[in-house]
């Protein structure tokens, strides 16, 4: 992501303002489609974000992500765990791998 960045950067010194706005759009699109809404909220709000700024969001929505991630695998492991109605805690960490 870095490196497309660069280059769409280096591409952008010599251009005017409104071809710039759209210069992370590609970048954008490159992500998985876990990062949809990160996508949308860039093109609806037609932000202007620095590389920095770019990097920083999506570090942002992974975290996001991650902590979706592990709720619900919690979620899940109670599920699982309540149906083999084992000792919760056991369970837990046998589903979750801690």
């Amino acid at each position: 992501m870095m490196k497309m960045s660069e280059t769409y950067e280096k591409r952008v010194i010599d251009r005017s303002l409104d071809e710039t706005e759209n210069m992370f759009l590609p970048v954008l699109d490159s992500l998985p489609s876990d990062y949809d809404l990160l996508r949308k909220t860039y093109s609806r709000m037609k932000l202007e974000w620095s590389t920095h700024d770019l990097i920083s969001h999506c570090v942002q929505e992974e975290e996001r992500l991650t902590n979706e991630k592990k709720e619900h695998d919690l979620v899940a492991g109670k599920v699982i765990c309540d149906k083999k109605r084992k000792q919760y805690d056991e369970c837990l960490e046998a589903v979750l791998g801690n």
